[in-house]
């Protein structure tokens, strides 16, 4: 069992802690814990030993407020879907846990609206690329949403008109006639963009 010596604790506004320890055979660490998780450690003091059951709740607590934080970082760039933001923590290094908990806490707090991006995502595939619902589907899971949740979108961005998925059809067709394209194509091009003989 290691043990980890305290030797530096600094206040970081009123909630929070910098502490830095030293493990028996090691280099210093540095964790920023939240002040009631360090009093239920018992609140140590410099030169006091923690156990190595004591540090690993400090380092728990630490790598939520790390994911938490690069959770922020990947949302003031993009909209990812709940998943997609899992993802992307996990491939920078962060514990399951502690990924899971910064996308549970981005989606209490309204930084994940699945459901309106998705919605939006949908759209803007059918404008921007006249694809079908098949495509548009496939791209939606494909971001990290569920098929159900692909669905729903797809059929409330419709029913609010904001996809138009016959206009998107005959917009490709205008396009690909206008290449001279014969009717082999013209088929094979529909099936590309995601569209069914039902479309």
């Amino acid at each position: 069992m290691s043990v980890y010596t305290l030797i530096r604790v600094i206040p970081k506004g009123e909630q929070a802690l910098s502490l830095s320890v030293v493990p028996t055979e090691g280099e210093e660490i540095t964790l920023t814990v939240g002040r009631s998780v360090y009093e239920t450690i018992g609140a140590p003091t410099v030169g006091d030993r923690l156990l190595d059951e004591d540090y690993r709740r400090l380092f728990a607590e630490h790598e939520k407020r790390e994911a938490y934080r690069a959770a922020m970082r990947i949302l003031e760039v993009s909209s990812p879907s709940r998943r997609a933001l899992f993802l992307k923590l996990a491939r920078k290094g962060v514990s399951r846990d502690a990924a899971e908990f910064a996308v549970t806490r981005m989606s209490e707090l309204g930084y994940i609206r699945e459901g309106e991006q998705a919605r939006a995502l949908a759209a803007a595939l059918v404008r921007r690329n006249l694809w079908g619902p098949r495509r548009v589907y496939a791209a939606l899971c494909e971001k990290g949403y569920s098929g159900s949740d692909a669905r729903k979108a797809i059929d409330e961005a419709c029913e609010a008109g904001e996809i138009d998925f016959a206009a998107a059809r005959r917009a490709l067709l205008a396009r690909e006639s206008k290449k001279g394209a014969p009717p082999e194509k013209l088929r094979a091009a529909l099936y590309r963009y995601g569209y069914t003989g039902e479309d």
